[in-house]
C-alpha cells in the first residue's frame, strides 16, 4: 500500500465523524427553528396566531427551499447548495432580530434567540464548508447580498 492510500483511509474516520457531527448540527438547528418560529409569531400578535394564518413567501436572493430535484442531485452538489443557503441565512436572521427589536423591544428572549439562531446557522454553515472541503468540492459562487427586512 502507498503513503497516499494510506493516509486517505486514516482520513476516512475523520470525516466522517465530522460529517456525523454536521448532521446532528444540523437536526439540532431545526428543531430550535421550529421552537423560534413558534416563539417569533407569539411575539407578533394577530393575525399572526390566528389558527390558519400562513403568511405569503418572500422572496430571498440565494435563498430557496430545495427543489424536489434536491435529493436527486450528487452529494457534492446538494452541500454546495446548502452552503449557499447557510451564507445567506444570518444576515437575513440579523436584519429579522434589527426590526423586531423596533417592533417589540420588550422582547429580549425572542431577540436573544434570533441573535443565538445566527451563530449557530454560522457554525453550520462552516461545518458544511469543512465537509465540502474535505470532499474536495468547495463551494462556489460570491458570498451573500445584504439583507433588508
Amino acid at each position: 500500500m502507498d503513503h497516499q492510500t494510506d493516509s486517505s483511509i486514516s482520513f476516512l474516520p475523520h470525516l466522517e465523524a465530522k460529517i456525523r457531527q454536521t448532521h446532528n448540527l444540523a437536526r439540532l438547528l431545526t428543531k430550535y427553528a421550529e421552537q423560534l418560529l413558534e416563539e417569533y409569531v407569539q411575539q407578533q400578535g394577530e393575525p399572526f396566531g390566528l389558527p390558519g394564518f400562513s403568511p405569503p413567501r418572500l422572496p430571498l436572493a440565494g435563498l430557496s427551499g430545495p427543489a424536489p430535484s434536491h435529493a436527486g442531485l450528487p452529494v457534492s452538489e446538494r452541500l454546495r447548495q446548502d452552503a449557499a443557503a447557510l451564507s445567506v441565512l444570518p444576515a437575513l436572521l440579523d436584519a429579522v432580530r434589527r426590526r423586531q427589536a423596533e417592533l417589540n423591544p420588550r422582547a429580549p428572549r425572542l431577540l436573544r434567540s434570533l441573535e443565538d439562531a445566527a451563530r449557530q446557522v454560522r457554525a453550520l454553515g462552516a461545518a458544511v464548508e469543512t465537509v465540502l472541503a474535505a470532499l474536495g468540492a468547495a463551494a462556489r459562487g460570491p458570498g451573500p447580498e445584504p439583507v433588508t427586512v
